[in-house]
């Protein structure tokens, strides 16, 4: 069954692969993007199975809006500079969830806005020469040498760490910068 064609057998389908292998965490969207479909699997985890970690990736405002409030669902939405208007359009969605952060890819050379995100990636990892690496919103991706087992080892994306930090921001409070 495909995740269209009938979502909670995809869904389950799915998270006898996340027991199979012992995962965990679970990432969304490697490649590609939200579906309705996969929206009703990603609401169905979790739902009936709250020991699945699921980390949201997309840039779809109006699905990514439709993810239901849950703590072991995490949504990353991913900008960079000629998508900022997705920001503003997924908070116009009102967002179901509270655990939601935004992430902000560089372009070569780009140094990130301070309104960037509780995460930033930099250019292939490589951020422009000089950029103080120390930001508490900088990925950790973005220090490596190998990226391998980076994400199960830093966990932010999928631990809370991310929203809170966002959180903080969006209140003018912590090491995160102001977001307007």
């Amino acid at each position: 069954h495909s995740v269209e064609a009938d979502p909670v057998a995809f869904a389950g389908r799915v998270v006898r692969e996340y027991d199979k292998r012992r995962l965990g965490f679970m990432r969304w969207n490697g490649v590609g993007d939200l579906t309705p479909g996969a929206v009703q699997s990603i609401n169905w985890i979790s739902a009936n199975r709250p020991d699945v970690v699921q980390w949201v990736v997309t840039r779809i405002p109006a699905l990514a809006a439709q993810i239901d409030h849950a703590p072991n669902t995490f949504v990353h939405f991913s900008l960079d500079a000629a998508s900022l208007e997705r920001r503003d359009a997924f908070l116009a969605e009102g967002p179901r969830s509270r655990n939601f952060f935004f992430s902000y890819q560089c372009a070569s050379g780009e140094v990130p806005p301070p309104s960037a995100g509780a995460v930033v990636f930099f250019n292939r990892y490589k951020p422009p020469p000089g950029f103080d690496l120390a930001s508490s919103n900088v990925c950790p991706l973005n220090k490596l040498d190998d990226c391998e087992g980076a994400c199960a080892a830093c966990r932010r994306c999928f631990d809370g760490s991310a929203v809170a930090w966002e959180g903080a921001s969006r209140r003018g409070e912590g090491s995160g910068a102001a977001l307007v």
